[in-house]
């Protein structure tokens, strides 16, 4: 969506575990939604969700337990050296989406965050790590084809045997097949 020219690209996660790596170095400004009265605080804390926000929103905040789901973020980021960063506080925001409570603001918070990146190089930095990244994944794909396609001639097919027969270590065998 990037290389089409989209300005801004919405990715919505579906959970915590190794997604939250990937759009760590996908995404530039990671906003995470926790609801009250789902254990999403406590969730998000054990999955390490307080280090990777840049802006924390508490959603569908006309619920009893909002301003404690609010709290306990507050006190987590405060706890959590990597939470609270000297160059760029997290902000901690409550949100009603269905009546457009709090959405300005949230809006103004990431508006905010990608002035921030912009201004201390971040943004920059960033995406040069990202496409780094990107062509590393294309050529370790091509280089995985390539190889595929190295077995299926009949020299990679001998030496295939030649390992299966013990007759040679895999370290040899790679270096016949490069």
């Amino acid at each position: 969506l990037d290389a089409a020219g989209f300005d801004t690209i919405l990715v919505e996660t579906a959970g915590v575990g190794q997604t939250e790596l990937e759009i760590l170095r996908l995404a530039q400004t990671i906003v995470v939604v926790l609801v009250p009265e789902s254990g999403d605080s406590i969730q998000g804390m054990k999955a390490g969700l307080m280090e990777i926000a840049n802006v924390f929103a508490g959603n569908k905040s006309d619920r009893p337990e909002s301003d404690k789901l609010m709290r306990e973020i507050t006190v987590m980021l405060g706890m959590n050296p990597q939470g609270v960063s000297e160059k760029w506080e997290i902000p901690v925001l409550k949100t009603e989406g269905i009546r457009n409570v709090g959405v300005p603001e949230l809006l103004q918070a990431i508006d905010a965050h990608q002035a921030y990146l912009v201004s201390s190089g971040e943004k920059h930095q960033k995406a040069r790590a990202s496409l780094q990244k990107e062509i590393g994944d294309i050529l370790i794909e091509r280089l995985g084809q390539t190889l595929d396609q190295a077995f299926q001639t009949t020299s990679g097919q001998e030496v295939l045997l030649q390992l299966l027969n013990r007759q040679i270590d895999p370290y040899r065998a790679a270096d016949l097949i490069s």
